[in-house]
């Protein structure tokens, strides 16, 4: 399986990393662990098979001017059926364009798409932690309330990710341009 994943700033992911191991180190959570990409990332879209070659060319062409922009991470929520908890970006016109922009340009690269990932039924999400006990998944609501601030930083780009198993792949980063006035 394959993913194209929105990815953030070194800032950003050293806030999100350090809770992902603070879990662990709680005996929360072993995501951090299980976590073998260890990169926070929104997900936009997935595919089952891809000729990778030609869509890391398609992906770098389309992106070619594509500009960086702020994301804030200002709730939290779950995914009932993993029990995962995740981080919520406010939804902002560039994260809600980059999604539509990317899913009605690859469309024809989508075979058997994970639903959720799809227009109208994505939920854009960081996940914290996932496949937790139910005591476990309220340990990690309560980590969140009372220790993590609001986050903020920058999405800078997209990775095509291969995944198999519990392993996963950088396959591509397309990053993005940064603005003039930062």
């Amino acid at each position: 399986m394959y993913a194209v994943v929105a990815i953030f700033d070194e800032h950003l992911n050293q806030k999100i990393v350090r809770i992902w191991r603070k879990l662990e180190e709680t005996g929360v959570s072993d995501y951090f662990d299980r976590m073998k990409l260890r990169l926070p990332h929104i997900t936009i879209a997935s595919y089952g098979e891809l000729d990778v070659q030609n869509f890391i060319q398609e992906m770098r062409t389309f992106y070619q001017d594509r500009l960086a922009f702020t994301v804030t991470f200002a709730s939290f929520g779950s995914f009932i059926e993993t029990r995962a908890v995740y981080l919520a970006p406010v939804m902002t016109s560039e994260l809600y364009l980059l999604h539509l922009d990317h899913s009605s340009r690859f469309k024809e690269w989508v075979r058997n798409p994970h639903v959720h990932y799809l227009p109208g039924e994505w939920v854009p999400h960081t996940t914290i932690a996932s496949h937790l006990a139910r005591h476990m998944q309220m340990r990690v609501f309560e980590y969140l309330v009372h220790r993590s601030p609001r986050l903020s930083g920058r999405v800078t780009g997209l990775a095509l990710i291969r995944l198999e198993g519990d392993d996963a792949e950088i396959l591509a980063i397309k990053r993005f341009k940064q603005r003039v006035d930062q």
